[in-house]
């Protein structure tokens, strides 16, 4: 009864944790984050 068969919820080999991409990802969003906060909260 799986409507999409083919659809992945895990990495390849069902290891858990994060992919390169992933971990990139969330790198470049806390440096905008940072980069708009920091001149903000020093003055």
């Amino acid at each position: 009864m799986n409507m999409i068969p083919r659809k992945r919820l895990r990495n390849r080999g069902g290891r858990g944790g994060f992919t390169l991409v992933e971990v990139i990802v969330v790198l470049v969003i806390l440096a905008i984050l940072a980069a708009i906060a920091i001149p903000a909260l020093t003055g």
